[in-house]
């Protein structure tokens, strides 16, 4: 036993030692439910295909149909992916296309109109040969080219 001060009524008192923690009352009762924010826009439409899109001429342009599978370019002459703008092609914002160079022939992308290409130092080729580029569309009119370029 120790005696201490209580400051509300200014006097000391005799305090023993704490005895054993009591049980745990009940839990309370839920609270409400908060508002539900607002839904984001839809993403792109994006259908997983295991069968690749062969592109054997030099010149190709990406379409909404494009999506999900992969192009192999198989040429041995140089190709040249176009990036349509929408005027041309209705591509969702957020479509992603992966474009392989199988072929021995350089494989180039291309804007139309005024869209714009974002790349790691303006770079718009793939690489070399047995090599991937992914091709998102950021916003509307913007393009972004990611992976193996030179």
């Amino acid at each position: 036993m120790t005696m201490r001060f209580n400051p509300v009524t200014g006097q000391m008192n005799l305090v023993g030692d704490p005895g054993p923690q009591g049980p745990a009352g009940p839990q309370g009762p839920q609270g409400a439910t908060g508002a539900t924010g607002a839904t984001g826009p839809a993403g792109a439409s994006w259908s997983p295909s295991a069968i690749p899109i062969t592109v054997s001429g030099t010149s190709h342009t990406l379409t909404a149909t494009d999506i999900g599978s992969p192009l192999m370019c198989t040429s041995s002459s140089p190709v040249t992916i176009t990036l349509p703008q929408a005027s041309t092609e209705d591509i969702s914002v957020g479509a992603m296309f992966w474009v392989y160079r199988q072929g021995s022939g350089s494989v180039t992308f291309v804007k139309e109109g005024s869209d714009v290409i974002e790349s790691a130092g303006g770079l718009t080729s793939i690489a070399s040969r047995y090599q991937r580029v992914e091709a998102w569309k950021r916003a509307a009119g913007i393009w972004v080219l990611t992976g193996a370029l030179s």
